[in-house]
């Protein structure tokens, strides 16, 4: 009776995971090229669309720096005489004139060439930081399509292992229903199997956090259909490591960034030198006196001098902020430099485990599971160490897929580094 509840409560746990793993399952369709997805996150993205828009209005700003001031007018008609008008005097106390005054500031020619200047170069290091921002969407994009990739094989792997225990759970609970079978055995081979459709249900969790993420990446809407990323494979590493830091030097959009982003800033600290230059306003004043054939103008000008202080002081700030700038350009050159490095490391060593689990310890661990199931059937072994062998079989083939995901998320993170195409 014990033996027959026992059988029953172990089956109802098998079905109830099995329908569990059936509702957790990965999406179909047709899969999705990566070079599709970061093309069209590329296009779509709508951060990306932002920052090209704030990039041209941008270029809007530099025409504004380099066009004269707006030219002033100001008219005036009065029925008393204007004691600074030209013709004051000739028309009497009483007389009716109308003045017209336009004037216009005329900045120092070398003071406007050197902030226009200025205002390109900061345009410039706008557009080279939408590089920085399509580098970080890029790379995000490729990440989480690696990571999907890799779940969705794993989904494989353990829907296969917990079918696979099934029937073995099955062969000996038809042995320890005529005696000759392990309870404590059966119960490991069923928890076993009941982890494994644990993972499947965690994996699927995580899957969809990761397709909403994606998609929004790819500006789709939430409820659009799955992304389905092809199967990973490795991709073979043909860079030296020497040959990859000189890319990131000369490649990395950080870095260029930080280039034009100095260069900017020494275009402001010369055009802050030219504030000491004089600015000059022209003016023309026209009057007539309505009650009489006389009429004159005034022609005016005066020159702005800018106080001395206030201009060395933004001189020595701009300088300071230019030396701050190259300061943080050194640190970013040094831990773009260190992190290529890091995922060098990984990408190789990555290379190595899975060669080890692929030419080594899965045939090995396969091998030694067809020999205890073979000891199984012929009554020459536990069920237990034919548990032990099969759940090392899968460790070993998980463990690949691990040090796959790990070796392509790297390769990923170094394109992204050196600005060059790996795969």
């Amino acid at each position: 009776m014990k033996a027959a509840s026992f059988i029953a409560l172990l089956l109802a746990f098998s079905y109830a995971a099995s329908v569990s793993a059936q509702d957790t399952g990965p999406g179909h369709g047709a899969p999705t090229p990566l070079s599709d997805a970061v093309a069209e996150a590329e296009n779509n993205n709508a951060q990306i669309a932002a920052a090209y828009h704030a990039w041209h209005a941008s270029a809007h700003v530099v025409q504004q720096l380099t066009a004269l001031s707006d030219l002033q007018f100001a008219a005036d008609g009065s029925g008393a005489a204007n004691p600074k008008s030209p013709v004051a005097g000739h028309g009497g106390s009483d007389a009716i004139y109308n003045e017209v005054t336009a004037s216009q500031k005329l900045p120092h020619p070398t003071e406007m060439r050197l902030r226009g200047e200025a205002a390109q170069r900061q345009t410039e290091t706008q557009h080279a930081r939408i590089a920085i921002l399509r580098s970080n969407i890029v790379d995000q994009v490729k990440t989480i399509y690696l990571r999907l990739s890799y779940l969705y094989q794993m989904y494989d792997l353990d829907d296969r292992g917990a079918a696979d225990l099934a029937v073995l759970i099955q062969n000996e609970l038809s042995k320890y229903s005529v005696g000759m079978g392990s309870q404590a055995e059966v119960l490991q081979a069923q928890l076993e199997r009941i982890k494994l459709l644990r993972e499947t249900t965690l994996h699927h969790e995580e899957v969809g956090g990761l397709q909403a993420t994606l998609k929004a990446l790819l500006h789709r809407l939430p409820d659009s259909p799955d992304i389905i990323p092809e199967q990973i494979s490795v991709t073979p590493l043909k860079r030296a490591a020497g040959e990859l830091l000189l890319k990131t030097a000369s490649q990395n959009p950080t870095l260029k960034a930080d280039a034009k982003t100095i260069t900017a800033q020494s275009a402001q600290l010369e055009a802050a030198k030219t504030d000491s230059n004089p600015d000059f306003n022209l003016g023309y004043t026209f009057a007539e006196a309505a009650q009489s054939e006389n009429g004159g103008y005034i022609l005016t000008s005066n020159l702005q001098l800018p106080g001395g202080k206030g201009i060395n002081a933004e001189v020595a700030a701009t300088r300071e902020k230019l030396e701050s700038l190259r300061s943080q350009a050194s640190e970013d050159l040094l831990r773009q430099l260190a992190e290529v490095q890091k995922q060098y490391v990984i990408v190789t060593s990555s290379d190595e485990l899975m060669r080890e689990c692929k030419e080594g310890l899965i045939p090995q661990s396969k091998a030694v599971f067809e020999s205890k199931l073979a000891g199984y059937k012929s009554d020459r072994e536990k069920f237990g160490p034919v548990i032990e062998a099969f759940v090392d079989e899968l460790t070993f083939e998980n463990d690949y897929l691990q040090a796959l995901l790990d070796h392509e998320t790297a390769l990923a993170h170094l394109e992204s580094l050196t600005g060059e195409s790996l795969r």
